[in-house]
Parts: C-alpha cells; structure tokens; sequence
C-alpha cells in the first residue's frame, strides 16, 4: 500500500495528490504551531493527534521507500504535484521525528528512509545539472541552502532537513548515514579509478555486512549515475558536518577522512564538474578540521579551491563555490597556523596574485578583503605585490571602457582594496 498515486491516469492521480497534500499542509501546520500545552498533550499516547499519526507514519515512511527505490524517480519528482505531496510528506516526517512514540517505527525504516529516501531524492537530477551549466549563481545557492537552513520547500532541501532531522533524534542514524555516505564513496571511487577499495576496518560495532549489502544493492547505488553518487555523499557529509565534529563521533570521522585522503587525487582531478563543485561546498563546512595529520592532503586540497576561482563556462559553478568556501574559511582562526606551519602562503599569494589579473567575479574581492585582514601581518612584506595586481586590474578595467562602468560594483570593490 502507497499514498502516493501513480496510476498513470494522470488527471486522476493529481487531483487525488492534491486533495492528500492539501490534507498533510493542515496536520503539518498543527505540528509546526503548536503551542506548550499541546506539547505536553501530545506527549500522551492516547492523544487523538498522536493515534492519528501512529496509524498513518508507518504507511508514509513505506511509501516515501517505495517511491524512492523507483527507477523513474527523477521524473516523477519533475512532476509538480507528486513533488509538492512528497515535499509535505518528507516534512511529517520532519515533525515527527521529535516525538519519543515514533522513534521505534523510525529505527524499524531507518536504513531504508537513508538510502532509499534520503540519499535518493538529496542527489542531483538532470535539471539540476543542467542548471548548474545555465545558471550557476543559482545552482551554487541552492547548494549552500541545502546544507545550511533548507529554506527551499522543495524535494531536496525537505530531503537534507529531514536526515538532520533524523541525526538529532533517533539514534544511530549519525553512524549509518555516514557509513552509507562513506561505503558508497569508497565503492564508486574504487571502480571509478580502477583502485581496490579502501578497508573501512570495524566501522562502528552497529555495522555489519547486513547495512554493507544494503548499500550495495540499493535503489541509490542502482539506479544513479556514478559522479551523482559521489556528489550526493560528499554533500551529506557536509551536511552533517555539525555531528561530526563532536568527539563521540571522532572514530567515524576517522574513517570518512581516510577515504578522502585515499581518493584525493580522483576527486580533485575529477573529469565531473559536479562532484568538483560538491568537494568545493563540502570544504566550507570541514575543511579546518579535516587531514591535520595528513599534510599533502591538506595542501591539495587548499590548492583545489585556490586554483578553481579562475574558472569560466561551464565550469563556473566551481568557480563560485570554491570563492564562496575560501570566504567562509579565510577567517578561520583554527586554518591559519595550519597555513604557516606548511608554508602554503608564498604560493597562495602568487595564485591570489594571477587570480586578480583575470578574476570576473566580484565576490572574489570579498576574499581578497578577509584574507588581508587574517594574513596582513604575516604577508606584510608581499601586501604591496596584492595592491600592485589590484590597481593594474583598475587600470585595466577603467582602459577598456566596455562591458565594464566605471561606477561597476567589480570597480568599487577594487577602489574599496586599495583604501
């Protein structure tokens, strides 16, 4: 049994997923507004609301399963009413996850809601790929929204709420997604790269060659293209940056890092502008944390991001989302002895320098202005090469008299530089 219809009559299947989304936007307003009192009603096991919903969660989280693990699901999520029902289905489930009732029906569907829902309706679709060539500001925002506060009300952003969601309240689900996150990545890479696989040793003693097979065999490995399933792990790891960075999480943490170290090469040199563009996003949320016992790692990886700001075409999603981490990490007071003690900063001055000369994003600028401000004492002696770079680039600009005004916001960001 399904709630979501998929006849293939399709007058008939939206106006039934009509009247069902309409029906879950009320109960989802009396979840999301409810006030003290009703908390402490709710609380209670008899509560119409809650015997309500313990009839109906197990239907929905078998549902959203079975949608998921369908090979047609990107089409189908292009289809505005099955995506507005499965929006507002993903958010009950959202709602609920706080309320200590459910939590065992959540344990009993959890590996599946991970992988089968989360991670499938998280990745990429065609769409959004092909956005990412057309509209990059946008497909690099809908990244950081993602990631960040799901602002969105869309499949994916309602996706990623509900795997925190699922991280905050019901337990172990830190440790599987990460291990399902972890293990794809791993089984792609080795493929990809023709590598053999890294040993993942005793991930947690919740794991066992049960969840490995799982993963294996699932809709998500199945059924996704591999740089999309290289993307959509990288981007929940991010995600759950928040989780990982607390010490009872320290062992997997261990094991996820080993792996990014070991495929450092595949995935920076990657031929998939995605997952280029996803390792960029991911570096916003870790990258002060991540291969501090592991210096080359650290060093390719400072350099990915400094030598993607160049970018154009259709690689400037990259582009803009590796400027967007370099302005989110430069003030990093964890990241800045890490820098010195490696010696990255002569070589990070000569790309910021060639970088000015040729840069066309004007959110650049704004790393320009933070890095001085965290590195000006240490760089003082090369502060007058950066200025230099800064005012031929006026000059430059000012020559051409074209596509750029006088008055331009690129212009005024560089006069502001050089005050």
């Amino acid at each position: 049994m399904t709630v979501i219809n998929i006849t293939g009559l399709q007058i008939l299947d939206n106006q039934i997923n009509q009247l069902k989304t309409r029906t879950l936007e009320c109960m989802n307003y009396v979840l999301k507004h409810k006030d003290k009192r009703c908390d402490h009603e709710m609380a209670k096991d008899n509560h119409q609301v809650i015997r309500g919903i313990q009839q109906l969660l197990p239907i929905v989280l078998q549902s959203l399963i079975i949608f998921g693990q369908r090979s047609d699901l990107q089409l189908l999520i292009e289809e505005e009413t099955i995506s507005n029902f499965v929006v507002e289905l993903l958010e009950l489930n959202y709602c609920v996850t706080q309320y200590e009732q459910f939590k065992q029906t959540f344990l009993k569907y959890l590996p599946n809601m991970i992988l089968d829902v989360c991670l499938q309706m998280i990745k990429t679709t065609e769409t959004e790929r092909q956005n990412m060539y057309d509209n990059p500001q946008e497909f690099v925002a809908l990244a950081l929204d993602t990631c960040d506060r799901q602002k969105s009300y869309i499949v994916k952003t309602q996706a990623a709420k509900l795997i925190e969601a699922l991280c905050d309240n019901i337990d172990g689900s830190v440790t599987l997604t990460t291990f399902f996150c972890v293990s794809s990545l791993n089984q792609t890479l080795s493929k990809e790269s023709g590598k053999e696989p890294l040993g993942l040793g005793e991930f947690s003693i919740n794991i066992n060659n049960q969840h490995q097979a799982l993963c294996e065999n699932s809709s998500f490995m199945q059924h996704s293209k591999p740089d999309v399933i290289i993307e959509a792990s990288i981007m929940v790891l991010g995600l759950l940056s928040y989780v990982h960075s607390k010490n009872q999480y320290k062992g997997i943490f261990t094991v996820m890092e080993s792996v990014l170290n070991y495929y450092i090469a595949e995935i920076i040199n990657n031929e998939s502008k995605l997952v280029k563009a996803r390792y960029a996003l991911f570096l916003g949320y870790l990258v002060d944390m991540l291969y501090k016992d592991r210096g080359d790692a650290f060093k390719e990886t400072i350099f990915f991001l400094y030598n993607s700001v160049n970018l154009k075409g259709e690689d400037k999603a990259i582009a803009l989302q590796s400027i967007d981490t370099l302005k989110t990490v430069t003030c990093d007071q964890d990241l800045f002895p890490r820098i010195q003690e490696a010696a990255l900063l002569p070589d990070m001055i000569k790309l910021i320098q060639e970088s000015i000369e040729n840069i066309q994003n004007h959110e650049y600028l704004d790393f320009i202005q933070d890095f001085i401000s965290t590195y000006g004492d240490a760089i003082d002696a090369d502060l007058a090469v950066i200025i230099q770079s800064i005012t031929q680039r006026i000059q430059v600009e000012i020559a051409k008299n074209d596509s750029m005004s006088k008055d331009s916001m690129f212009l005024q960001k560089c006069f502001n530089l050089i005050k």
